[in-house]
């Protein structure tokens, strides 16, 4: 069995500085040590103790394997998440978690049959190795992207900003250069992926993340405010709404034994829409009216299919 003890002692580091304020090397120390004499006791393979070294040397891999920096702050007389982005933040809860199924699996048939996973296979992530380093580097890519309703796959140039995850796939926001647009390009639709030796001009004025601050997914509509859209739940179907919310501007407006009414500020794209339809009769739309009307409309024709 694979010696699993790194990862604990890890996971344990980074909740330290996450949970503590500036913790000296002797506060992390106790805390990393009592979550691995914790550990311990459930499995005899997890080995204690953290010197000054380790210590070192776990910094340098969450840095070389994650990209977070923890650093010592002199005024603070501690350490340090050296980062505010919220990116950063993202990826700590990501690494946090995987190490927390990393803990439950620990990479043995031991535990096949208790534990049930979606058959899933990976949706183009063998490409975010590349994109990444040209995004890093400024460099052009050169792609066969298929879509989904077209027949035939097209030959691009692209300059890459970013990468964007959704509902299990990931994609592409790059700058197409046959019109100059910024466009989203599923990684799983893409094919023949090559980073060119030209390099361009990044537009430093662009904002991915506020590109797409309204939006559910990838859709983005070019020059349209968002819209405010109401929907009332179901109580039942309220108490999942409130525990994972669909959108980051979800505001609660109501919520009682008859309905769970919130408030969101979206591009209602069709991504969007699709969603909504998924919720069947657990919500209604209640504003704007043209998209109550296009989710009963939706409703009847699927209903007229059976």
């Amino acid at each position: 069995m694979p010696n699993t003890t790194p990862f604990f002692r890890q996971k344990a580091l980074v909740t330290a500085i996450k949970r503590l304020a500036y913790p000296t090397f002797d506060e992390i120390k106790a805390f990393v040590n009592r979550k691995l004499e914790e550990q311990a006791l459930v499995d005899e393979k997890i080995k204690s103790g953290f010197s000054k070294r380790t210590f070192e040397r776990d910094l340098l891999d969450i840095e070389q394997i994650f990209g977070v920096v923890i650093s010592y702050s002199h005024s603070n007389h501690g350490y340090f998440i050296d980062s505010e982005s919220s990116l950063v933040d993202n990826i700590l809860n990501q690494m946090l978690s995987a190490f927390d199924v990393i803990n439950a699996l620990k990479l043995t048939q031991t535990i096949a049959p208790y534990v049930i996973t979606e058959n899933k296979e990976p949706q183009g992530t063998e490409h975010l190795y590349a994109i990444l380093q040209a995004i890093q580097n400024r460099k052009k890519i050169s792609i066969t992207h298929q879509k989904f309703w077209m027949d035939t796959a097209t030959q691009r140039t692209v300059q890459p900003y970013a990468v964007k995850e959704h509902n299990h796939r990931w994609y592409l926001v790059a700058k197409d250069e046959k019109d100059g647009r910024m466009k989203s390009f599923g990684l799983d639709r893409i094919s023949n992926l090559s980073i060119t030796k030209n390099q361009f001009q990044y537009d430093s004025g662009f904002d991915v993340a506020q590109k797409f601050f309204h939006c559910y997914g990838v859709i983005h509509p070019e020059a349209e405010e968002p819209s405010e859209v109401t929907l009332s739940f179901t109580p039942f179907q309220g108490k999942f709404i409130k525990t994972l919310r669909i959108h980051h501007t979800q505001e609660i407006i109501r919520d009682d034994p008859k309905e769970t009414r919130v408030k969101l500020t979206i591009h209602p794209t069709h991504d969007f829409i699709m969603l909504l339809l998924s919720y069947g009769k657990e919500v209604r739309v209640l504003e704007p009216k043209w998209l109550e009307k296009k989710l009963k409309e939706e409703h009847l024709l699927a209903a007229s299919r059976y």
